[in-house]
Parts: C-alpha cells; structure tokens; sequence
C-alpha cells in the first residue's frame, strides 16, 4: 500500500486573510506593505496606524490565523487565586497572566503568543494552555 504525502495547509497571511474578508482592499494593503517595508513596523501596526483597521479587529484575525483563542482582558473576571500562580516576575517578563486552572492544565492569556516557552518556566502543573489577549 503506497502512502499519499498529505500536503501542509496554506499559512494565510494576515493581509490575506483581512482582504478575504474583504475588512481592507488591495489598494490598502499594498500601501500598508510599502509603508512596512520602508519603516520596518509589523504589518498589523501599519493597518491600525494608517486607520484601515482597529486593533479588536486585528487581535481577532490574528487569533483566527494562529488558531490561539482572543480574550479581551478588560471584560475577563479574574480569580486572585489563579492569577497568583504566575510569579510577579515571570508574568511580567513574558506579560503573561493566569486566566483558569483547567485539570488539563493553566490557561494563560498572553499579549505575545511567541512566549510558548512558558510552558516550562510556568511554576504548577505540567502543561499550560495559551490564550492571546489584549
């Protein structure tokens, strides 16, 4: 039996994905992509700079793209006690914050998702979920 490579799906680029959902037009996003390539400021700043997008709209494409759940920190109702399991000084290093304690693990939101290396430096239970938040 032979076996069929399966092909890796296609990362969508955050312009892409915007312009697929028609939020910005290619005339925006070319001028968006020239002025990022000029200053060297992430895509997703450019857009909320230039007034195409807001950042609401920006985390929530963003967390499509990277499948990691969004989480408007402003409208969360914390637990003291599941905040409290990230030591001061690591939740500000990674600006990190305990959200829930999961049997499967503490669920963490994040302003950064490339902080994955959390999950070894995070005190408690073994695994920890990330959550990406603003």
């Amino acid at each position: 039996m032979a076996l069929t490579p399966v092909a890796k799906p296609k990362k969508l680029r955050i312009g892409d994905l915007l312009l697929q959902h028609k939020v910005i037009s290619q005339a925006q996003l070319d001028a968006s992509l020239a002025d990022q390539k000029k200053t060297g400021r992430k895509l997703g700043r450019v857009l909320i700079d230039n007034g195409y997008i807001t950042e609401t709209q920006l985390m929530d494409f963003l967390s499509r793209q990277l499948h990691i759940p969004y989480v408007d920190l402003k409208h969360y109702n914390f637990d003291p006690e599941v905040v409290r399991r990230i030591p001061e000084t690591h939740a500000r290093r990674f600006r990190a914050i305990a959200l829930a304690d999961r049997p499967e693990g503490l669920l963490v939101g994040m302003a950064d998702h490339g902080y994955f290396c959390l999950r070894r430096d995070c005190p408690g239970r073994p695994r920890v979920d990330t959550a990406g938040g603003g």
